[in-house]
């Protein structure tokens, strides 16, 4: 994972030039939950959707994710980085969270970038996937805030 790590880190300091969604306007309210052991990856996260109007809680683990998603104050949409360096990986908390919330988007990130892991995510129950490879990660249709606006909107 140490490549995605540095494919990440660009995101970090750069100014927000990800390609805003035309009359939609995105709600001082909306929440979201994101799940990632990475540091780095947890920073670029909670910063790019931080810069587009998201309030975002990000957690490293499996426990962290219980103990968010027991809380009052559940969210709006939820990512899911697919490879956990614990026992309980992103799939885990996926099959556990459907069963008690059908509903709720989840989004899966991955180092990986192949047509079956985008199956298998979807296959799983995640309303959708998006890579951490650079050039995917930040990409206007496929990257990480246009899936999430995608998300939220239907």
């Amino acid at each position: 994972m140490a490549g995605s790590e540095s494919s990440l880190s660009r995101f970090t300091n750069r100014p927000a030039t990800l390609a805003r969604n035309a009359g939609m306007a995105v709600s001082n309210r909306t929440s979201i939950l994101a799940v990632d052991d990475e540091a780095t990856a947890r920073a670029v996260i909670e910063d790019v959707l931080s810069r587009e109007g998201y309030q975002v809680r990000t957690v490293s683990s499996y426990q962290g994710w219980e103990e968010a998603w027991s809380s009052d104050n559940a969210p709006d949409l939820v990512i899911l980085d697919v490879n956990l360096s614990e026992r309980r990986g992103g799939y885990e908390i996926l099959r556990t969270l459907r069963k008690q919330n059908k509903t709720i988007p989840v989004l899966m990130l991955s180092a990986r970038n192949t047509a079956t892991d985008t199956a298998f995510a979807r296959a799983s129950g995640a309303s959708g996937f998006v890579s951490k490879v650079e050039g995917e990660f930040d990409h206007p249709e496929r990257g990480l805030v246009a899936a999430v606006r995608r998300l939220l909107a239907s």
